[in-house]
């Protein structure tokens, strides 16, 4: 008796297979359908036909439902599930749920020149768990995609912290010449708006380009081997200055810089930057911040500012007379009357040095340069009808070289 009654359950299990396989020599699928949706709205929908074996299996015992299939036998491990049902599944829904994913966007700062910056919010992105997303998809045959939210890793209050006033140096050029005061303007305004990143030098003599008629500069006084001539870009060389003692008060490094051979008037002696074709200023950023330079030149004073990250110090530039280079020559010339036009002007030697200093107390003197100023001869006239005595007034400076020569 209980032999017949299983032969009977096999017979009607392989009637049942037969009824399910084969309908006018077709196989009769099982379907699958899912559907994902992003944040409420529908971005995926389809039906899917279950392969064979996985069709009778679906059809025998769990009720036509792919669902039930997944909870009894693929629980947790839906990509299995999948693939056991229909092999273009997994491979399709984990594309549709990765094509979510966008990265953060950071925030942007943009520096226009003279201290102006324009900033830009950043978004937050998105990282999709296709995992999660699976397992809720196979239980249910529907799902909201599941992420988590990935933020910029920088905020734009921290980009405000970097566009500060950090340092600020002024000079004044209102009596130069019209042309001396167009190529402090041409020179400024090159170096205005340049951003310094980390790890980046400047060379002046690149961004400014080269002093002559063709690149915008004009005749003005220069100095060359101590005398003040005629030359194309005079009064460039006091931009150079006015931004090198912007850029010592950062805090950061100067890679190239040199004093004039005679020293200027609008700078305290050891803190001018010559340039020229064969000297340039090379400046160095050497924080984790960028530097932001900013020129303003008005026709009276110029005036470099830096904006970035302030250094926790106050800083202040010094310096240090080491020599003095007598200087009692003059030039004569002839005169209506017997006078000193122009005083002569010693030599000098100065040391310069750049204090770090808290609560009023300097904690660090750093040496920078020595910089040496050749003397300068005065003038004097004498009356014109007095050939002998400016004869005689050369032969005199003549000799006071000659006996100075040993101690210059």
């Amino acid at each position: 008796m209980k032999f017949r009654k299983i032969v009977f359950v096999i017979f009607f299990c392989i009637i049942i297979g037969m009824t399910v396989i084969i309908s006018g020599g077709t196989l009769i699928g099982t379907e699958i359908s899912v559907a994902l949706y992003y944040n409420g709205e529908a971005v995926f929908e389809k039906t899917y036909e279950c392969e064979g074996t996985a069709s009778l299996e679906i059809k025998l015992f769990h009720g036509g439902s792919p669902q039930k299939l997944y909870l009894k036998r693929f629980y947790g491990n839906p990509k299995g599930f999948f693939n056991h049902v229909n092999e273009s599944i997994y491979t399709e829904l984990s594309s549709v749920i990765k094509s979510f994913d966008c990265d953060a966007v950071e925030p942007t700062v943009k520096y226009e020149g003279s201290g102006k910056f324009v900033f830009t919010e950043g978004k937050d992105g998105i990282k999709c768990n296709v995992t999660e997303t699976l397992k809720m998809l196979a239980a249910e045959g529907k799902s909201e995609i599941i992420y988590e939210k990935v933020f910029p890793g920088t905020d734009i209050n921290d980009l405000k912290e970097f566009t500060v006033k950090a340092a600020e140096h002024t000079t004044y050029y209102s009596t130069s010449s019209a042309a001396r005061k167009k190529n402090i303007e041409t020179a400024a305004s090159r170096l205005n708006g340049i951003t310094v990143l980390p790890g980046e030098r400047i060379s002046f003599n690149e961004v400014v380009g080269p002093r002559t008629k063709e690149n915008g500069f004009e005749e003005a006084k220069v100095i060359i081997n101590g005398e003040y001539t005629e030359g194309v870009g005079g009064g460039v060389c006091q931009v150079s200055t006015t931004l090198y003692n912007a850029w010592l008060k950062t805090g950061q490094q100067v890679i190239s810089s040199r004093c004039h051979s005679l020293k200027p008037s609008y700078v305290a002696p050891g803190f001018d930057a010559m340039v020229s074709e064969t000297s340039d200023l090379i400046l160095y950023n050497g924080s984790a911040y960028p530097m932001y330079i900013s020129s303003v030149a008005d026709g009276t004073k110029l005036t470099f500012t830096i904006y970035t990250k302030p250094v926790p110090c106050g800083i202040k530039l010094t310096n240090e007379l080491i020599k003095t280079i007598p200087c009692n020559d003059y030039e004569t010339v002839e005169g209506e009357t017997d006078e000193i036009l122009v005083n002569p002007i010693n030599g000098s030697v100065y040391r310069s040095y750049r204090e770090f200093y808290e609560n009023g107390e300097v904690y660090v003197k750093e040496y920078l340069r020595t910089s040496a100023y050749l003397p300068q001869k005065g003038k004097k006239s004498l009356k014109k009808d007095n050939e002998t005595r400016i004869e005689n007034e050369e032969e005199v400076q003549n000799n006071n070289r000659t006996l100075q020569g040993g101690k210059l």
